[in-house]
């Protein structure tokens, strides 16, 4: 971790992949505790609105990111809340997006911001904390990856803070959207994943096959070869990303359970 926990992605790491910014570490926590189990940036945006991929997110130009956070802090939504906990995410999610927008070609603009709420979906059904044995604790996978987008916390310790990963969602949702931003432009798009059979939407199948197994991953999803159990899953994921891309992102709701 970086002196202070002032400067979350190390200067080597950034430049290596592109990340003009550093992503401002969150406070320190309040008397909440995080509990981890092996289950912000306080600024308003404005958003272009070439950059908002439903009338809900429309919502989000101009946003007051730390107000959102803040509503967002350690929150399980009850059935009754749901629908306000999925508006305050997309608006969240949207945010990510939008605040990669210069980073990436016009053309594929498209591909990265509904990249955003589709892997977060996939990965966590848009939540950074669960209930276990009555405590709020983060979400965390077996491997190490925590929160909203599942960022794993050991693969990108040099890159950004650990305690914001954990305690802060929308620290975990811009730093997972870098990420993603580094696979869909460093791999799938210089590697020419859009001028394969099925065109530009490839870029999404191959970065998300990328950020769940790794760069060598980057062609599984076309390949004939591919494990059923990595094939299960990135079906599962263009599912859900061409529900995002037919303004359906809202669907999350179902994998709650509600």
């Amino acid at each position: 971790m970086p002196p202070c926990g002032l400067v979350t992605v190390a200067h080597g790491i950034g430049t290596l992949f592109g990340f003009e910014h550093t992503l401002q570490s969150p406070p320190t926590p309040s008397s909440t505790t995080i509990v981890t189990t092996t289950t912000t940036e306080a600024s308003t945006t404005t958003l272009p609105f070439s950059w908002l991929w439903s009338p809900r997110a429309a919502y989000a130009a101009g946003v007051d990111l730390a107000a959102v956070a803040q509503q967002l802090d350690h929150w399980i939504p009850d059935p009754s809340e749901l629908t306000t906990y999925r508006d305050l995410v997309e608006q969240l999610l949207t945010v990510a997006a939008g605040s990669n927008a210069s980073r990436i070609a016009a053309p594929f603009g498209p591909v990265y911001r509904n990249l955003i709420p589709s892997v977060a979906w996939q990965e966590s059904c848009w939540r950074q904390f669960v209930r276990r044995g009555g405590k709020l604790v983060t979400m965390r996978s077996p491997v190490g990856s925590v929160g909203i987008m599942q960022v794993n916390e050991r693969v990108w310790r040099g890159a950004y803070d650990r305690r914001g990963l954990v305690g802060d969602i929308a620290y975990n949702a811009r730093a997972g959207s870098e990420i993603l931003l580094h696979y869909l432009r460093d791999y799938a798009i210089d590697k020419g994943e859009q001028r394969q059979p099925g065109g530009i939407t490839n870029l999404a199948r191959a970065t998300y096959a990328i950020y769940n197994g790794g760069p060598g991953h980057l062609t599984r999803y076309r390949v004939r070869g591919t494990k059923r159990s990595l094939a299960a899953i990135d079906d599962a994921f263009w599912e859900k990303y061409q529900a995002v891309q037919q303004g359906r992102e809202l669907e999350v709701a179902r994998c709650w359970g509600y």
